[in-house]
């Protein structure tokens, strides 16, 4: 974790440090390595890059002209990932070494698109979610699907921090909580809203004590998962519809990006905006925080890295 504290104080301190206009199309996902050293992003052009954490450059581009890219995650090892394709006739998802560009496996299995991904904190296993209506599980060292669930509308996927819990979400705002060790039935399944719509995203936060949730319809809403407590909703205003969310670790705190560009962060403990944050001239499609640094990274058709900065 940053060795600087996060408080409201500190975030009201960010600011955008680096700014990168390598793609020609949207920026469809962001993601950090376990150690917080590289920053991967996968885009529409059908490009993935790595960019250094420390030096805010690019390290590498590798192109998928073919297949397209789509979610874009890293695996435990810096030098492999995991992607979606993205084209009409390829649903496959394909395990890549960065280091020489040869693809390591394939996994089969989907019927249409693969939008989520989360790869377990703890092991080599993974999951997927897809707009053929399931959820599948797998695991790094073979091809086949170790099992799937299937839902009533595209699924969204996520683990909890310590890899026990894995979240699917289906129809109706209604998320199904698997044991990630026994996959089969779900112990516990939680309603979010009855104004749900087709999900854009859930995830965990750094303790798996709460869950943020984006819907199509535009709303947004953290729950504590122990109770199972609505603690903030945030829908459409002033600037626009809620594209993507992500919790900051060590404080009750939420990054929504908007549909206008903004970035806001927002207490969810006190419900009170933090700051808001201009920096994209479209659309922020992918956000996400940086496990180990006091920094986060938002795409759009730029790729934007904040950090603390302070004043002169």
């Amino acid at each position: 974790m940053s060795s600087i504290p996060v408080t409201g104080d500190t975030l009201a301190t960010i600011d955008i440090a680096r700014v990168h206009r390598d793609n020609s199309d949207v920026i469809l996902s962001v993601d950090f390595s376990d150690d917080g050293e590289w920053l991967l992003t996968a885009s529409a052009d059908e490009s993935i890059h790595v960019y250094s954490t420390a030096t805010g450059l690019m390290n590498r581009v590798v192109f998928s002209k073919k297949y397209g890219c789509g979610v874009a995650r890293f695996t435990h090892d810096n030098n492999s990932v995991l992607y979606a394709s993205r084209n009409e006739h390829d649903d496959t998802v394909r395990y890549l070494s960065l280091h020489d560009n040869r693809y390591l496996r394939y996994f089969k299995g989907h019927r249409d698109r693969v939008t989520s991904l989360s790869v377990s904190p703890v092991n080599d296993e993974f999951v997927t979610g897809s707009h053929d209506h399931t959820a599948r599980f797998w695991d790094l060292r073979t091809s086949a699907c170790v099992g799937y669930v299937q839902t009533d509308a595209p699924a969204v996927v996520a683990h909890d921090s310590k890899g026990v819990v894995v979240a699917v979400g289906g129809a109706n705002g209604c998320i199904s909580l698997f044991d990630a060790r026994k996959l089969g039935v779900p112990f516990a399944s939680r309603s979010v809203s009855p104004k749900c719509g087709r999900w854009r995203d859930i995830s965990f936060g750094p303790t798996g004590n709460d869950m943020i949730c984006v819907l199509e319809d535009s709303y947004s809403y953290v729950y504590d998962t122990v109770v199972w407590e609505k603690r903030a909703e945030v829908g459409a205003g002033m600037n626009g519809r809620v594209e993507c969310a992500a919790l900051v670790p060590g404080a009750p705190v939420a990054l929504y990006g908007w549909s206008n560009g903004v970035v806001t962060m927002h207490d969810y403990d006190r419900d009170m905006p933090i700051k808001q944050l201009e920096g994209h001239s479209d659309a922020v499609s992918a956000i996400r925080w940086c496990p180990t640094k006091m920094m986060f990274a938002s795409g759009s058709r730029q790729l934007s890295m904040w950090i603390p900065v302070e004043d002169d």
